[in-house]
């Protein structure tokens, strides 16, 4: 099997029971809204990894990634009240995430440098052992590094973290169609990238 053939079904391998931890997020936070601490904590355990990956496709840097999701943690506690049960927490949170994440590249985004893929990657992101090989995983990680902004976004939210595509309009505040038009156009500039190294890029 050749490289485009293994790299092909990144993404859609990914399980999703999307509907099933939405209701059970729905749950823990109606107790963190009780009083019950332990149920925030829960919450922190469970979307804590996840949503740092998010961050760090958006920033290119770890350490800012897991600052800036500390970040959206805290504004959940102080302002717990702002959740309303409308969209899945998941979606909630990411929305929080990413608005930190553009103010960040808003504020710093002359100071801002590219960094080189990080030796320990693998070791901080054990969940992306599970997707794709090292050698893969780095490449895709270093094309997306290449994407626009809005591109990196869709991509990361649909097709690795598996979001559907209204809840990923949500998070980036678009209507239904203009996410199409956005994740067609991303895969579409990722595939490019990842072609000339040889590789394919299909979620479709």
């Amino acid at each position: 099997m050749n490289n485009a053939d293994n790299f092909s079904s990144v993404g859609k391998d990914i399980s999703s029971k999307e509907g099933v931890q939405s209701e059970q997020d729905k749950i823990i936070y109606q107790n963190f809204l009780d009083g019950d601490m332990e149920a925030f904590e829960e919450l922190v355990i469970k979307h804590k990894d996840r949503l740092i990956y998010f961050i760090q496709r958006l920033v290119n840097n770890l350490t800012i990634a897991e600052d800036l999701a500390q970040d959206a943690f805290v504004e959940v506690l102080v302002h717990k009240e702002r959740y309303h049960f409308q969209v899945s927490f998941k979606t909630y949170l990411f929305t929080i995430g990413r608005n930190k994440a553009i103010d960040y590249i808003r504020k710093n985004k002359r100071m801002m440098l590219v960094e080189d893929y990080p030796e320990s990657y693998d070791e901080e992101n054990r969940m992306e052992e599970n997707i794709i090989r090292k050698e893969e995983s780095k490449l895709l990680y270093d094309a997306m590094k290449k994407l626009k902004p809005d591109y990196k976004a869709a991509i990361s939210l649909i097709d690795l973290e598996q979001m559907s595509y209204a809840e990923a309009a949500k998070v980036l505040k678009k209507s239904d169609a203009q996410m199409k038009v956005l994740i067609y156009r991303a895969r579409k500039s990722l595939a490019k990238l990842m072609e000339k190294e040889g590789y394919s890029y299909e979620n479709k």
